[in-house]
């Protein structure tokens, strides 16, 4: 990862006109929520069995979240106040739910709130990221993450951040990965049994 190099192309990108980088506000809750939907529903549009988010289900998303949220590691893009992406960053709490035992009652709350505090969270999880149609290709997302990874200086307790599965049909997301210095950690593989061996068999892609 050339960190000098990634800082120069972002600040660039960061004095375009009407261009602005913002993280999340606990204060503005409803902004961003509303902000979220809008850029999600339209970049996850071009996948097959799509199905838009409402306010309610992203309220209640955040609400679950709240107490392991961390502002700095929620950035929004901006292109002329209209929300233009996003990169949600969160604690990965699975590294404490082992100890809770698969449960979240009264127990396991307290579980999760002592193990919480005495075994420290030191990695993150990178939880969603999404662009809109529109202005994607501009380096938005290169500033997203970079932002959030500024952030890291802030927070020393946290060694190491895994981003969340990225589909071998989107070599856009594999191609920023690689220049961020990320290295593959796991691979999952999905098998498909065509009984009809007449069928041709096509590879999954992206709609553009």
């Amino acid at each position: 990862f050339e960190e000098e190099r990634f800082r120069k192309i972002v600040e660039r990108i960061q004095r375009r006109p009407g261009v602005e980088f913002k993280h999340f506000d606990p204060k503005n809750i409803d902004k961003y929520i509303r902000d979220f939907i809008t850029v999600y529903n339209a970049a996850w549009s071009k996948f097959e069995n799509f199905k838009p988010l409402s306010y309610d289900d992203v309220q209640n998303i955040f609400r679950e979240l709240k107490p392991i949220l961390i502002p700095e590691f929620m950035w929004y893009a901006y292109v002329n106040d209209t929300p233009a992406g996003f990169f949600i960053v969160l604690p990965d709490v699975n590294q404490l739910f082992k100890f809770v035992g698969g449960k979240l009652d009264l127990i396991g709350k307290l579980k999760f709130v002592f193990y919480k505090m005495f075994r420290p969270i030191d990695r993150l999880k990178a939880l969603v990221f999404g662009i809109m149609p529109g202005y994607q290709n501009q380096g938005l997302d290169a500033a997203l993450f970079y932002n959030a990874y500024n952030e890291l200086k802030n927070f020393p307790q946290f060694t190491s951040s895994e981003i969340a599965w990225i589909g071998s049909f989107n070599p856009k997301m594999q191609s920023l990965m690689s220049n961020l210095g990320a290295t593959i950690s796991k691979k999952h593989i999905t098998y498909r049994k065509l009984f009809d061996d007449s069928i041709e068999f096509k590879p999954y892609k992206l709609k553009e």
